[in-house]
């Protein structure tokens, strides 16, 4: 039996679907394509649970991968169209919740659809939070003497530590991250 710091290392090794589906709409919020990106990297080859299982073909990685670099390469460039305008709005906000409830039905390895609303309405939740969030910390950057691509630098790495965070494996020997059946 392990003292204090043993519960808290297991403790934040387990990770609920609905955290984790908190930290990767909110990375899919500041970068609309990190989400479905991080997941196409996990999915194994056939996966079955859906919605994830649209990302275990080779293909499918590719081209999410190639439109992830695209977005973070894209986003540096002054001319970048406002996140919080509609056209790049609605898609955080729908693969958000996408890539909340397949981190569900991945991790959870369920395929009912009832288990996967709660996680996708909290993703979609969080990738609005984090739209917005990214919106604020660019204009504080571009008022700043920090130059803008530096800020949106420090914005990728928070990006893609919320969504690592979010698809973590838990600890081999801690399995209560699954929701009994």
């Amino acid at each position: 039996m392990g003292g204090p710091g043993t519960v808290l290392r297991r403790s934040a090794a387990r990770r609920p679907a609905l955290w984790r589906a908190a930290l990767l709409g909110a990375a899919t919020g500041g970068r609309s394509t990190s989400g479905p990106a991080v997941l196409a990297l996990i999915v194994p080859a056939g996966e079955r649970h859906r919605p994830a299982s649209w990302l275990a073909s080779s293909r499918s990685t590719a081209v999410v991968l190639l439109a992830a670099a695209g977005e973070f390469g894209l986003d540096k460039y002054p001319g970048a169209p406002s996140r919080l305008a509609p056209a790049g709005f609605v898609p955080r906000v729908l693969l958000g919740g996408l890539a909340g409830a397949a981190v569900c039905a991945h991790v959870e390895q369920t395929e009912e659809p009832r288990r996967w609303a709660a996680p996708a309405a909290v993703a979609a939740t969080a990738a609005v939070a984090g739209a917005l969030a990214g919106a604020r910390w660019r204009a504080l950057v571009h008022r700043s003497p920090v130059p803008d691509w530096l800020g949106a630098l420090a914005e990728d790495a928070v990006v893609l530590a919320l969504a690592a965070a979010a698809c973590a494996r838990p600890h081999a020997d801690d399995d209560r991250d699954r929701v009994p059946q």
